[in-house]
């Protein structure tokens, strides 16, 4: 194939994210995401991360392209919370609405965590608990 066929990758506009690629000490390659948010004020602030939510790390180029198209996609939405701003009490609502459980397991979670989570972390910055010390619930 010359390379007058061969297709580059589609670039992305100024503004709208993008994916980077960075060496570990060990040599490991790992990706991270870019892109930007606007502020009440008009301005907009970069966001730049390397680790997903759940605090992995992108392994792979098309798993950050997947990511910075979903953290875009809830840019345009409205729905993008700036981690550092989701109160605890904020996610454990979002998780548990977002459950694929029976009803009567869901009114258990919720109850559980309306009695006995949000009154004592619930007011808590999701963003100063580190994800390695909380224990998975799911």
């Amino acid at each position: 194939m010359s390379s007058k066929d061969e297709k580059k990758p589609r670039r992305r506009s100024p503004g709208e994210g993008g994916v980077f690629e960075y060496k570990l000490a060990n040599g490991k390659t790992q990706f991270g995401i870019k892109f930007m948010v606007p502020q009440p004020d008009g301005t907009k602030k970069p966001v730049l991360r390397r680790r997903d939510d759940e605090g992995r790390p992108w392994t792979t180029r098309a798993a950050a392209q997947k990511a910075v198209r979903e953290a875009l996609s809830k840019v345009d939405k409205g729905e993008f919370i700036e981690p550092s701003k989701q109160t605890t009490g904020g996610y454990l609502d979002d998780w548990v609405n977002g459950l694929r459980k029976a009803d009567s397991t869901v009114a258990s979670y919720k109850k559980n965590i309306r009695l006995h989570l949000k009154p004592y972390i619930g007011s808590i910055p999701l963003a100063s608990s580190p994800p390695r010390r909380s224990r998975r619930c799911t």
